[in-house]
């Protein structure tokens, strides 16, 4: 199980922190999962079938080395402990002689999802199944029996966190004829025009606001307080030809500087 979601377009997260594997002969017996493969992808659970997806970004994180090329080697705190393949959203481990049961406890423990669609509106999933396979790969050894390869599954859902929707608002005002003329013009940058929207119907609210082009830099916006309006604790924001005074409502009143 996992708790929190992907957000669209962020950090990749662990799948399962705490997920473990378990097989008598391979486990218990020998402490030598060589042969043994596991394979993760995403799954229709509600038909019980594979539904792979290219845009499921399968990699490794904390002593796992990264699983972001199409294949490679499998390397847990610089020991090699097998190979993998990765291609259109199904990434296949398969373990060598060093892999022991510590081992590949950890590389499943530090498995990692993310979604290549990072553009707003472009996910339509609110979540995703990620069915989990481990084939024991018997050949019929004399530890494993002649019984043949066995498998076992689980299914991990993580839940994603959909970037809003927004779109551009424009509005014009006139400048005074006189200095002393006060000339504004007040809108909602949520609502008017085309209204912004969440496609998992969280609440959008505006959280900072700068002058001139957006930027990636937090610390470039002026922070906007928790339930403001543009009448009450508003942000002010001063352009070139005015300032700005905006709520986190969206509300706002621009004033020319005359």
């Amino acid at each position: 199980t996992r708790t929190g979601a992907f957000i669209q377009g962020g950090e990749a997260v662990v799948i399962d922190a705490n997920a473990t594997l378990s097989d008598r002969e391979l486990g218990q017996d020998r402490d030598n999962w060589s042969g043994a493969v596991l394979t993760l992808q995403r799954w229709d659970t509600s038909g019980d079938v594979a539904a792979a997806n290219a845009d499921d970004l399968f990699d490794g994180s904390g002593n796992l080395a990264s699983l972001a090329a199409a294949s490679g080697t499998v390397t847990l705190g610089g020991i090699d402990i097998g190979s993998y393949t990765q291609a259109g959203g199904v990434l296949a481990i398969t373990f060598s002689a060093a892999a022991t049961t510590a081992r590949v406890d950890e590389v499943l423990q530090s498995l990692t999802y993310a979604n290549a669609k990072t553009a707003p509106g472009s996910l339509a999933d609110a979540s995703v199944s990620i069915r989990v396979t481990i084939d024991d790969g018997n050949t019929g050894d004399a530890d494993q029996g002649a019984g043949g390869a066995l498998t076992d599954t689980a299914v991990i859902s993580i839940a994603i966190n959909r970037l809003p929707v927004l779109s551009a608002d424009t509005a014009t005002v006139a400048e005074g004829v006189a200095t002393t003329d006060t000339t504004s013009v007040a809108g909602n940058v949520l609502t008017d025009g085309t209204a912004d929207s969440d496609p998992d119907s969280d609440t959008i609210t505006v959280v900072g606001g700068k002058a001139g082009a957006a930027t990636a830099t937090a610390a470039d916006y002026t922070l906007v307080a928790v339930s403001s309006t543009s009448a009450s604790n508003a942000a002010s924001v001063s352009g070139s030809y005015g300032s700005l005074a905006i709520g986190a409502d969206g509300s706002y009143v621009y004033t020319v500087d005359n």
